[in-house]
């Protein structure tokens, strides 16, 4: 049961209405991964996103994204690419 007073609720659920956006972002990163080198503006929205997901309490999604970091840092693709799979499977199921 949420302890949440109305107000944080509304906000709460008006973040959760931007996931298709956030799909979207995921989306153009994850082809990013293979038309470029320069995985520095990946990061950057992960980096925003992970601390958003963090912040209205969608702990798993968020680590997904650090760890999605964590792989651009070490030149993982393979890594980052599933990474970046499960953020928009969890965006896109009812998180």
């Amino acid at each position: 049961m949420s302890t949440d007073s109305p107000q944080v609720a509304a906000i709460k659920e008006r973040y959760k209405a931007s996931f298709p956006e956030k799909v979207e972002v995921i989306r153009t990163a994850l082809n990013s991964v293979f038309d470029n080198d320069d995985l520095e503006p990946v990061k950057e929205e992960l980096h925003k996103l992970a601390g958003s997901l963090g912040m209205y309490g969608y702990q798993e999604l968020a680590a997904h994204c650090r760890s999605a970091m964590e792989h651009i840092d070490q030149r993982n693709r393979g890594e980052l690419i599933n990474d970046l799979n499960a953020v928009i499977e969890l965006l896109t199921s009812d998180a």
